[in-house]
């Protein structure tokens, strides 16, 4: 199953996060994007509201994942 998914913050490429380097060798780099929302600082993680009708933007990237069900399943579990 091919799936797409939007990161942003500790799971971007360039992070130095151990599932952002996982998502980096079992996935497709598509390029970087962005949604309109709010990013919130959590300390250790940020969290996403993500508004269609917000000015504000996230910033991130697309991946193509090649193995979407059990990379979404590991994603969960974070």
């Amino acid at each position: 199953m091919l799936a797409n998914l939007f990161v942003y913050g500790t799971l971007r490429p360039e992070s130095a996060y151990p599932m952002a380097r996982r998502l980096q060798a079992q996935a497709k780099l598509l390029g970087r994007a962005s949604a309109p929302g709010i990013l919130y600082d959590f300390g250790r993680y940020p969290g996403a509201l993500f508004q269609p009708e917000h000015r504000d933007r996230i910033l991130g990237h697309v991946l193509a994942l090649r193995n979407a069900e059990r990379l979404l399943k590991e994603l969960e579990r974070l």
